[in-house]
């Protein structure tokens, strides 16, 4: 079970973060283009990625759950700022929201042209 939970949204409200000890799980709710189905996922991926001990992976997220706009009572992280929890690093910036696993350096961006492994 993870011990410390962290969670922030971009400043648009449109990407979602939830850090723990144990990883990072990034949520967005509008990507500038719908990405292609995927076989055996009655849904989309796409729009969520996680981050943890067994690196960067994008489940699929059942078509009634697909991620809405950062609720008004999550914090923001400003672009520029950072925030560590356990051995990870989120970076937020006006291109999107950057996550490491500060002992491999494997990580993701996630942002409105899609999710790139790093």
């Amino acid at each position: 079970m993870p011990t410390v939970t962290e969670t922030f949204a971009s400043e648009t409200r449109n990407i979602t973060c939830e850090m723990t000890d144990l990883g990072v799980t990034c949520s967005i709710a509008e990507l500038a283009t719908q990405p292609a189905p995927v076989a055996g996922c009655d849904g989309a991926v796409g729009y969520q990625v996680v981050l943890d001990a067994d690196g960067v992976r994008q489940p699929c997220v059942p078509t009634g759950e697909q991620p809405q706009p950062a609720a008004a009572d999550v914090p923001v992280l400003p672009y520029g700022e950072s925030r560590t929890v356990g051995g990870f690093t989120c970076d937020s910036a006006n291109t999107g929201m950057t996550c490491r696993d500060d002992a491999t350096g494997q990580g993701f961006t996630v942002a409105k042209a899609g999710i790139r492994s790093i």
